[in-house]
């Protein structure tokens, strides 16, 4: 009975759904009865507390399993430095290293990714460089995972030429793969580098990946981004025509990429022109989706592609839908422009529309 209690409650707190303050109570009451037995069930509450981006309360797990003499595995730590990746705390992610191997434990491959990945969120490329030539000083093997890590936040960071250099070298160690261009595209996108896009969409299918309708997707509008954020409406074109040539049907978001593209370049005939075939392809150009906008919309300040792509059916008498300027509003809302935001729901209010 008792294990099946205990089990019930690391359940609940494994639950989005559990608030805060029942999380608090249930890990209370498993550490005061002292009911945590194993390293995993500790772990457990850690990743509790990881997914809801609260690290100092994942690290009073810790002093209590060191008060229990429970020593942490290179599960635990990895689900600390997931904590701290969540909740923007890099530095303390990179001090998870000292702690390990002040616990006789050898940081593996994995745990390092972890670290790695919350110096990448922390837009800390440089930490994240010497992370990876650490790990191959002291023979703990970097992977896919790790260079693409690395790769990612390079790219994030702007740096074009660091990234080009460190993806060139990836290829020559065949360490690269689908996530590896996409990121490729998004540096591209940040850097604006349209001239490249193609010859990465080319190069990628040149290595003969396997992909999935929903990869092909995500590259496409990741190259179709790039494309419209240096201008180059008519390569973004010429993608998403290829996207039907290669065998796979174009999406919401594809489109939506596309008429943004064309949008900041004013090619307005361009943008009618892929309304006209969405409804051939029994899409309606005024319903997108919050999915939709995020991905399709630029990766910085996203709200502004969102409202270029409802000028862009507005100028062409197309009314967007309610799930549209729903949205756009969210966008609107989630970069802290609350005034659009209440704006953009008045006008629906007004237009006799139900924003959710």
């Amino acid at each position: 009975l008792l294990a099946s209690w205990r089990r019930g409650l690391l359940s609940r707190l494994r639950d989005p759904a559990t608030s805060v303050s029942d999380c608090r109570r249930i890990t209370s009451a498993l550490q005061e009865g002292r009911y945590l037995k194993k390293v995993e069930e500790h772990t457990a509450v850690i990743a509790a507390w990881a997914q809801r981006s609260l690290w100092q309360e994942a690290f009073e797990v810790v002093n209590v399993m060191r008060q229990q003499s429970c020593p942490l595995d290179h599960v635990a730590y990895t689900t600390l430095a997931g904590a701290c990746d969540s909740s923007g705390r890099w530095e303390r992610a990179l001090g998870l290293l000292d702690e390990m191997r002040s616990d006789g434990l050898q940081p593996n491959t994995i745990t390092c990714n972890a670290i790695m990945r919350a110096c990448a969120s922390g837009q800390q490329w440089e930490q994240s460089t010497r992370l990876l030539r650490e790990m191959e000083r002291t023979a703990v093997a970097p992977d896919m995972v790790s260079h693409n890590t690395l790769l990612s936040s390079i790219g994030r960071a702007g740096n074009w030429e660091q990234a080009l250099i460190l993806f060139d070298d990836m290829q020559e160690r065949g360490l690269t793969d689908f996530v590896s261009y996409n990121v490729m595209l998004c540096a591209a996108e940040k850097s604006r580098q349209p001239q490249l896009v193609t010859s990465f969409v080319d190069d990628m299918w040149s290595a003969d990946f396997k992909l999935t309708g929903a990869e092909v997707e995500v590259i496409y509008t990741s190259a179709v981004r790039a494309c419209g954020a240096g201008g180059g409406w008519h390569e973004a074109l010429q993608l998403l025509n290829e996207m039907c040539l290669v065998g796979f049907a174009n999406t919401y978001t594809t489109y939506a990429a596309a008429i943004i593209a064309c949008a900041k370049s004013a090619e307005w005939a361009q943008v009618r022109s892929i309304m006209a075939d969405m409804k051939t392809n029994y899409m309606d150009p005024a319903n997108f989706h919050p999915m939709v906008l995020t991905s399709a919309c630029g990766r910085e300040a996203q709200w502004k592609d969102a409202v270029l792509l409802l000028e862009a059916l507005r100028k062409l008498d197309i009314e967007p839908k309610e799930v549209t300027l729903s949205s756009v509003a969210r966008l609107h809302a989630d970069a802290g422009r609350w005034e659009a935001a209440a704006q953009l729901l008045s006008e629906m209010r007004q237009a006799g529309l139900d924003p959710p």
